[in-house]
């Protein structure tokens, strides 16, 4: 079992597309007595309330539209790593398969780390993120 990606510090935290992220960041951020903090970019946005999942505003990138509202929040399982970021999130979405995941969208290198749309066995969306230990 040396192909098994044994997960390395997974964080569990809900993405959320929005055509403005600093403010619907903003807004939740307000209802939870918190402040938004500035994420991997410009166009992304995270609210990080003790003792529960964070929530991470993000615009989608120009190529891709923003999912149909009321579908659109999405379970997102990060990990770090100090490798190759897509080889190491192949080796994760290829786990994620053998369990009974599809992938929705084939895994791609943006600028904040290696990131790969899927759906679980019953169809739901989620992402995984793979990021690099350097900028963590």
């Amino acid at each position: 079992m040396s192909d098994v990606v044994v997960p390395n510090e997974v964080t569990l935290s809900w993405v959320i597309p929005s055509a403005h992220p600093h403010e619907l960041a903003a807004f939740y951020a307000g209802l939870l007595g918190e402040a938004p903090r500035a994420g991997l970019s410009a166009s992304h946005w995270l609210v990080s309330p003790q003792g529960m999942p964070s929530l991470q505003f993000y615009r989608p990138s120009s190529t891709r539209e923003l999912p149909p509202k009321g579908r659109a929040w999405s379970p997102c399982l990060a990990q770090t790593t100090d490798r190759d970021l897509l080889a190491a999130l192949e080796r994760w979405c290829d786990q994620a398969q053998q369990q009974g995941a599809a992938v929705q969208e084939p895994a791609r290198l943006e600028s904040f780390g290696a990131e790969c749309w899927m759906v679980d066995p019953e169809r739901n969306a989620f992402l995984l993120l793979m990021t690099s230990k350097r900028n963590a």
